[in-house]
């Protein structure tokens, strides 16, 4: 997991110096980063030592950043999903929706124990409203996985950018295998999620920021080649 955030916040990183000449690509490059923090504060070691040094503005601080920024960077890249394949009138409404559910999480944790009780993660908690926001950060995943996977299908029967396109169904894939997974966890044995949820990180996130960052590169190198056919 380390390695595959590092790679795409190195590509994030590099993709800041087409910030301005290719500011299509920028909503991109914020997904990106959004992404890889939100993986970099769920490494064990990060979120040991930032919680307690957080500890002074609420309990289990690092997790809500990390549902937050997760929030931030699908609401971008189903952005640039939905604008791949032309089906800019969903955009408002995806924008809404993931708006609405960041707002969700931030409720869920301040009402709930997350707030006031520390613990290794948010998920061990089972007072309601911990398992409303560990339900949601579930839902959110289903909800992205299904705009990628058939907005990705859906450009490629119209001739879209094949491999832009590829990637993001990829990406698409690996957020269902870990959504569906963790909804199965959830329903069937509640009380073993905490146990499987770094589990479903590795199966489902490692693959998806790989693909994130090659999809990030694909622009890179376009850009590379469109400088050197000018010259």
């Amino acid at each position: 997991m380390l390695l595959a955030v590092l790679v795409l916040g190195g590509v994030a990183v590099v993709r800041l110096f087409l910030w301005r000449d290719q500011p299509r690509s920028r909503v991109l490059t914020v997904g990106m980063l959004a992404v890889a923090t939100s993986y970099g504060l769920a490494l064990e070691r990060v979120d040991r030592f930032l919680d307690p040094r957080l500890a002074w503005l609420g309990a289990n601080l690092t997790d809500l950043f990390q549902l937050e920024f997760l929030a931030l960077g699908l609401w971008a890249l189903g952005a640039v999903c939905v604008r791949a394949v032309g089906r800019h009138r969903l955009e408002p409404v995806w924008s809404a929706v993931m708006g609405a559910i960041a707002v969700a999480v931030l409720v869920a944790w301040w009402l709930g124990d997350g707030s006031v009780r520390e613990s290794d993660e948010v998920f061990e908690l089972r007072d309601s409203w911990s398992v409303v926001y560990t339900w949601i950060s579930i839902s959110w995943s289903d909800l992205f996985a299904l705009l990628m996977i058939t907005a990705s299908v859906s450009g490629l029967r119209a001739g879209g950018p094949r491999r832009a396109l590829y990637a993001f169904f990829a990406i698409g894939v690996c957020c269902l295998v870990y959504a569906l997974g963790g909804a199965a966890v959830l329903i069937f044995s509640p009380d073993t999620f905490p146990r499987f949820y770094h589990l479903f990180m590795q199966l489902g996130g490692t693959p998806a920021l790989l693909f994130l960052a090659a999809s990030g590169m694909l622009a890179i190198v376009n850009t590379v080649r469109r400088a050197r056919s000018a010259d």
